[in-house]
Parts: C-alpha cells; sequence; structure tokens
C-alpha cells in the first residue's frame, strides 16, 4: 500500500487543501477539503506560510500525535517524523504563492523540484529550483506541494496514474 503525503494550496477564488496521509484508494474516494479564501496581494505570504505550516505537521506527524494524545496516548516516539533538512519538496506550480513557499523551504534547507510549464530554465535556476517534469517530480519527491489555478489545462492534471508514481515511503 502506498503512502504520500501532500500539501495542497489552489489559489483561485478559493483555496482548496488536502492534507495527511492516505492510501491512493482513500486519496481517489475522498475529495479534498476546501476552505474559503479570497487571495490578494497582501494574501499571499499568508498563503505561502499556511501551505509551510501544513507540511511542518505532516512531517512531525502532528495530526496523527495530537489524536494519539487525545485518545489518552503518550506515544512520542512513534510520531517523531522526519526533518524538512535535506529532504526534496516538489512544488507544482511557481507562481505567487508557489515561488514564495519554494523561497521558504530553501530557508528549511529542502531540495526543490517543481513542474510549471510557464517558467524558464534561467528563472528556475535564479530561485533555485530544479525544473521536473511531473511524472519525475512525484517520484523523486518526499513532499509536493501544489500550487494551481483551476483551469482546463489543469484539472484532472493529477490522477491516479499520476499518484502511483509517488514514492513508496516519504523521506527515503
Amino acid at each position: 500500500m502506498r503512502k504520500f503525503a501532500f500539501i495542497a494550496l489552489s489559489v483561485t477564488l478559493e483555496v482548496g487543501m488536502l492534507f495527511g496521509q492516505a492510501t491512493n484508494h482513500q486519496a481517489e474516494s475522498h475529495p479534498a477539503k476546501t476552505t474559503s479564501a479570497t487571495p490578494h496581494v497582501a494574501g499571499l505570504p499568508p498563503a505561502a506560510e499556511q501551505a509551510m505550516a501544513l507540511l511542518l505537521a505532516q512531517a512531525r506527524n502532528v495530526p496523527q500525535a495530537h489524536a494519539a494524545l487525545i485518545a489518552g496516548k503518550w506515544e512520542r516516539s512513534k510520531w517523531e517524523g522526519v526533518e524538512l533538512h535535506g529532504k526534496t519538496l516538489g512544488v507544482i506550480g511557481l507562481g505567487r504563492v508557489g515561488a514564495l513557499v519554494a523561497q521558504r523551504a530553501l530557508a528549511f534547507g529542502m531540495r526543490l523540484l517543481a513542474y510549471d510549464p510557464y517558467v524558464s530554465p534561467e528563472r528556475a535556476r535564479a530561485m533555485g529550483v530544479e525544473l521536473r517534469p511531473l511524472e519525475e517530480l512525484m517520484a523523486e519527491a518526499d513532499f509536493v506541494s501544489i500550487h494551481l489555478p483551476k483551469t482546463p489545462e489543469t484539472v484532472g492534471l493529477i490522477g491516479a496514474d499520476l499518484l502511483a508514481k509517488v514514492r513508496e515511503v516519504v523521506g527515503e
């Protein structure tokens, strides 16, 4: 059974977030939860910070540890998680929010891969990002952060066939 971790933000009129660990079957049968937001230029840094907060929570198993604690279990060693330093973040969409997430991830010492057909290799290099085809990004990344507008071009971009390319265990 594949496990994967996704942090997904889609900035259009709403911000959609898919957060947590799931199997491919769970991801296909349970759509992402959405929360309303009206992004504007002043809202871009908070959106990037929210993506990083979710990334940190996932890396450190915060939701799972919290659930165990609420259930009366103290399982500190079970939920240690992984460090972000040295891990690979795949950023799908290097627009305004995706670029800010990449900038913040660099500060954590992460390796950055990105998929964005509209970003030149020169711009990506200047941002400290390696451009990759989507399939390669999914196969190499420890974590994936999605920052795409909902357009005919992006709807259905990530499906079961692409999810099958995700690494078996995050962080290995």
